[in-house]
């Protein structure tokens, strides 16, 4: 019979074969619990985890994570906890404190920020974030991108692989002609590659060293998709083509930007009376 893991590192390995491998965020999941088995060590015991040990792991997450990325990280600790506490290796989990995620109307950056941020960059992390701002896609969709996805010559991607999309929809996004000169410019290599050659943990390092000298709240790339989204809605797109555009798999999740159109809806009224409505 099997031993049952009493290790950090090989309780995660477990849980993601038994739970985790079979997700279609896959991809995302692993990402995390690197993070968590990197911070506490792959050979540290479960019992050795303490609740101290979790708060400075939240604090270490803070300098370039938000508090619902914060949260996932904390989610995938929790389950290898449970793991521990199910097959009797500890008697309970550790503190583990949620953070607050912060509600009301999402954030976006406005031309001047982004002017602003851009500007301070080092030039691989702002070819990034002004390609996020201008094709709304998710932060792991871009660095999945490879040369076969962006056809030469053309002003669109194509999102085809369902195990590097969140909501595994397929879909083509159109280019901005900063977006286009942003992928001409970085392309090289075999197709196999693609205009984003790092990971997700040299993202983080960009972001963290950009922090350090430039008082600019950068944590979330994903803001850049929210400012995407905003600027559509803005500009008096259809909630249902920001939806397609965005690749929210419902529109419950676009209209998270309906406040954005109060001036546009105004303008149809007035419209309609123009037309003698």
């Amino acid at each position: 019979m099997k031993e049952v893991p009493t290790t950090v590192g090989d309780t995660a390995d477990q849980v993601w074969r038994m739970e985790w491998s079979q997700q279609k965020s896959a991809s995302v999941t692993v990402y995390n619990m690197e993070a968590v088995v990197d911070f506490f060590g792959d050979d540290t015991e479960l019992s050795d985890v303490s609740s101290s040990d979790v708060d400075s792991f939240i604090l270490h997450l803070r300098e370039t994570n938000s508090p619902a990325t914060i949260n996932r990280k904390l989610s995938v600790l929790s389950k290898i906890m449970k793991y521990g506490v199910d097959n009797g290796v500890i008697n309970r989990k550790p503190r583990i404190s949620k953070q607050r995620e912060p509600a009301g109307r999402l954030k976006y950056y406005t031309r001047e920020e982004e002017f602003d941020m851009s500007q301070k960059m080092q030039p691989a992390l702002r070819d990034l974030f002004l390609f996020l701002i201008d094709t709304g896609l998710r932060r792991g969709e871009a660095l999945s991108l490879t040369w076969r996805d962006t056809p030469p010559y053309e002003k669109h991607i194509v999102l085809s692989d369902p195990e590097k999309i969140k909501n595994g929809k397929p879909r083509t996004v159109p280019l901005t002609n900063r977006a286009y000169d942003i992928l001409s410019k970085r392309r090289h290599g075999p197709a196999s590659e693609g205009p984003f050659g790092f990971t997700n943990q040299r993202v983080d390092d960009m972001i963290k060293e950009f922090r350090k000298v430039h008082d600019f709240d950068c944590r979330l790339l994903h803001t850049c998709r929210h400012t995407f989204c905003s600027r559509l809605v803005q500009s008096g797109v259809p909630l249902a083509v920001v939806k397609e555009l965005a690749g929210h798999s419902d529109l419950q999740t676009t209209l998270r930007y309906a406040h954005l159109t109060s001036e546009n809806l105004s303008d149809a009224i007035k419209t309609m009376e123009a037309q003698g409505g």
